[in-house]
């Protein structure tokens, strides 16, 4: 029976780490205090109007939670008025350098539809191909994105949040 949960245990972190080829996978321990940990935040002025916040805390356990709260982007709206989030719930594995989400569960609501939160729970890649750099309280990822027909580098950064 054991020999079993061994090889089932094998088997499944050969195709993790296959998966993952493309990403330096010297994990960190995770009872090293890497300076990703933490909660970090971006807001982002939106046109014609409204903002919206990014919070990305980067647990030590490997869990992280990526929320965007937007704020007053309708019309008839001020601008503490919630206009809709995007939540996702998932694990990281981070290295010296790479770092790869897989969000588990997402968490998504509009206040122009209305009605109830919808929750999806599918394995969902955030951030393709993400490299991360920490430099004092600025946490900078660089990663893929596909908004037309060719890859693009992208880069958002993110300051620490003081704690209250």
């Amino acid at each position: 029976m054991k020999t079993k949960f061994k090889l089932i245990i094998t088997s499944f972190s050969v195709v993790l780490l296959a998966a993952c080829s493309s990403y330096d996978l010297e994990e960190m321990p995770l009872d090293i205090q890497n300076p990703a940990y933490g909660t970090w935040t971006d807001t982002t002025t939106m046109q014609p109007k409204g903002y919206y916040i990014t919070q990305l805390d980067l647990n030590s356990n490997g869990s992280f939670v990526l929320a965007t709260h937007t704020y007053g982007a309708y019309t008839n709206q001020s601008s503490i008025d919630l206009s809709g989030y995007s939540e996702h719930y998932g694990n990281y594995v981070l290295s010296s350098r790479n770092i790869y989400f897989v969000s588990k569960q997402s968490v998504n609501w509009d206040s122009f539809t209305g009605g109830n939160a919808v929750t999806t729970v599918k394995d969902l890649e955030l951030f393709k191909s993400c490299t991360y750099t920490v430099k004092n309280d600025t946490l900078e990822l660089t990663y893929i994105t596909y908004p037309a027909d060719a890859p693009v580098t992208t880069k958002q950064i993110f300051k620490k949040a003081t704690k209250q």
